[in-house]
Order: C-alpha cells, then sequence, then structure tokens
C-alpha cells in the first residue's frame, strides 16, 4: 500500500522529517564523474556509496530492517579443523576493510567508519548428543534465530557466523 505522505507512517517526528528530505529530493547525491573512490588515509572516514546509504535511511525508518540480512548455510562433511576455520575468517576480515565497517553521522552525514580491527567469534553448537531426528530440526531452528537478528549499522559487526555440528 501506497502512502500519500511520510506522516501515514506513525513515524517520529525526527524519522519524519528524514524520509520527507530523501522523498522531496533534497538529498545530497554528487555528480557521476565525482564517485570514483579515492584513496583515503587509515582510519579516516569514507563517503558511503548510495546503495550503503540507501540501506542506512532504509535501517533508520524500520525497527527490524530484516529484509537485508543474507544468511547463508554451507554443509559440509569430513574433518574440520575449527580454530584454521576461525583463523581464515578473522583474516579475511583483517584483509578487508568492508567487513570491519559500519556507519555514523558526522558533521550531519553520514560516513564509513573502518575499524582497524575487528575479531569474529565462531560459536560452536555440537548437536550430536541429540537423537538423529531432532538433530536437522534444532541446526534449521538456530539458523532460523540467528537470520532473524538483526545488525545494528552503527556498531557492527555486519557480519556473523556460528559453526554447528550434527553428524561425527
Amino acid at each position: 500500500m501506497l502512502h500519500e505522505s511520510p506522516t501515514d507512517l506513525s513515524l517520529s517526528d525526527a524519522k519524519q522529517a528524514l524520509l520527507q528530505k530523501y522523498l522531496s529530493g533534497n538529498v545530497e547525491v554528487p555528480a557521476a564523474e565525482s564517485w570514483a573512490i579515492a584513496r583515503r588515509a587509515p582510519g579516516e572516514p569514507a563517503r558511503p556509496s548510495l546503495g550503503q546509504e540507501q540501506l542506512w535511511i532504509h535501517a533508520q525508518l524500520v525497527a527490524d530492517p530484516l529484509i537485508y540480512n543474507e544468511p547463508v548455510t554451507v554443509r559440509r562433511t569430513g574433518p574440520l579443523d575449527i580454530s584454521a576455520l576461525q583463523h581464515s575468517l578473522n583474516e579475511i576480515i583483517r584483509r578487508h576493510e568492508a567487513w570491519r565497517t559500519n556507519f555514523a553521522i558526522q558533521d550531519g552525514q553520514l560516513v564509513q567508519v573502518i575499524k582497524p580491527v575487528l575479531e569474529l567469534e565462531l560459536p560452536f553448537m555440537d548437536l550430536r548428543g541429540l537423537n538423529e531426528s531432532e538433530r536437522e530440526v534444532e541446526a534449521l531452528r538456530l539458523a532460523t534465530e540467528d537470520a532473524r537478528q538483526p545488525f545494528d549499522l552503527s556498531q557492527g559487526p555486519l557480519l556473523r557466523a556460528m559453526l554447528v555440528q550434527i553428524l561425527g
């Protein structure tokens, strides 16, 4: 259902003003030629992409912006070195700023804030103690519960991982 105005959404005054500004076109959009990614000094905030800005605005307007969560389940059999897996995930996070990014308002502008260090915890759930028929059900419940948890775009991290063992 389309609403005639932002006030039809039962939003706070601040959210109504933000939405009205966005809908009226009074949002500062840089010219296409200025979209080139410039090198910045380490620790210096970066301008968000248009997609990141739209995601942030949407997250400000709705209580649970779960539509943007992208849960992924990987089923694997065979031996697994959990320590090596956790180390590998953290090495990827260390090498790629995108995984250490969250968002903040600075001087009235939305910016990306890149944390210098982020260590991801890898919780481990061992379901082998359950009956075989209960393992799949519990694994699905855990995955669904995790997928329904929102991310705090201002605090991060903006990713989660969990390891669930059902066989072995």
